[in-house]
């Protein structure tokens, strides 16, 4: 259990805080690593918003309690486009399940700083592009640095902050404040899983098939008469 008012007196720093993106492509389903790196004064916002109570301590239940508003509040802002490719995806809002492990660091660490850590399984599936969407405007946070941890097996054909980009650029940063609310964007474009067609050509090879079998059966039919 924490108090307010020694939460107040962490250190000296009162600068902005920072938020880190980790997209780990590693494993057969894309992992979103998500932290919050909060400065003094935004350490003592928060755990004035997490005592409810008012009774100036910040107790576990409360912690709890508020760690489960401030996951919901990053899957509203969150939002997940994957598809074939780039020009053509689906978007949805993140959802609570996928997160496996949301976490606060003590409020009363020694060096002012305190990290709140979420890590969300991304349901991508094969798709080839994967497109996050941050929209999480916080006025306590004036940095967000990206990295993009790529597969051995399926290096990024493209990767960075721009879809429409052919670059590969594994990790780059955002400005929080020269973004004037827009949005963050981390982009990444793989190549078809090995042994998978693309879709495209499954279509083609379908409708090549129907076709020798519709003239086979006509010549068939042209025998017999």
């Amino acid at each position: 259990m924490a108090t307010t008012a020694a939460i107040a007196h962490l250190g000296h720093d009162t600068g902005g805080g920072e938020r880190s993106i980790t997209l780990d492509l590693e494993r057969e389903t894309p992992r979103l690593r998500y932290a919050l790196g909060l400065r003094a004064e935004a350490l003592v916002a928060e755990a004035t918003r997490a005592d409810t109570n008012h009774d100036g301590q910040v107790s576990k239940d409360e912690e709890a309690h508020h760690l489960d508003a401030l996951s919901a509040e990053l899957c509203r802002s969150l939002e997940l486009c994957t598809g074939p490719s780039h020009e053509s995806v689906h978007c949805r809002p993140a959802e609570p399940r996928w997160i496996e492990r949301a976490s606060m660091s003590d409020w009363t660490t020694t060096d002012g700083v305190g990290r709140l850590e979420w890590s969300l399984a991304l349901p991508a599936g094969d798709a080839n592009s994967i497109r996050l969407v941050d929209r999480w405007a916080r006025s306590d946070v004036v940095r967000t640095d990206v990295v993009i941890m790529p597969s051995a097996t399926r290096p990024p054909r493209a990767a960075g902050p721009d879809p429409g980009s052919r670059a590969v650029t594994l990790s780059f940063a955002f400005d929080d404040a020269l973004l004037a609310g827009a949005p963050r964007t981390v982009a990444v474009e793989l190549p078809p899983r090995a042994g998978k067609l693309p879709v495209q050509l499954l279509i083609v090879a379908g409708a090549l098939l129907t076709a020798l079998v519709v003239a086979a059966t006509v010549r068939r039919r042209r025998r017999r008469n």
